[in-house]
């Protein structure tokens, strides 16, 4: 099976770690974690040979928050799934995520079981 990599980035490290560890249970998963949006836009910048697979970020950060980020990964990137996870479901803030171009949202606290079988889902098929 061809990795699958996923991309992390939460300000919060003992929230990386956890979701972190939950991704790394999917077979073939490759996680690249990141404490802020600014390293991870870096990240996302550099030439890399093998596809990203799925994003997740925290909406929350000092600085660049998710959304920042979002808009920003847009620019190169316009169809890599992307999530941000957040604790705040507001309505104008889903509708504002998704003009962004947010695939969607995982909202706070989440099932391990629920964003495993999410993520299966953008899981490469071939190798």
């Amino acid at each position: 099976m061809a990795a699958f990599h996923v991309v992390i980035v939460d300000d919060n490290r003992v929230e990386l770690d956890m979701l972190s560890q939950v991704v790394k249970n999917l077979e073939s998963a490759i996680v690249h974690a990141f404490d802020n949006a600014y390293d991870a836009f870096d990240f996302f910048m550099q030439p890399r040979d093998f596809e990203l697979h799925l994003v997740l970020s925290d909406w929350e950060m000092p600085g660049m928050n998710g959304l920042a980020l979002l808009n920003s990964f847009r620019t190169v990137n316009k169809h890599t799934p992307f999530y941000l996870i957040t604790g705040n479901t507001d309505k104008t803030l889903v509708l504002e995520s998704k003009r962004a171009g947010a695939t969607g949202y995982i909202a706070k606290p989440y099932s391990t079981r629920r964003l495993l079988a999410k993520l299966e889902t953008y899981k490469p098929t071939t190798a």
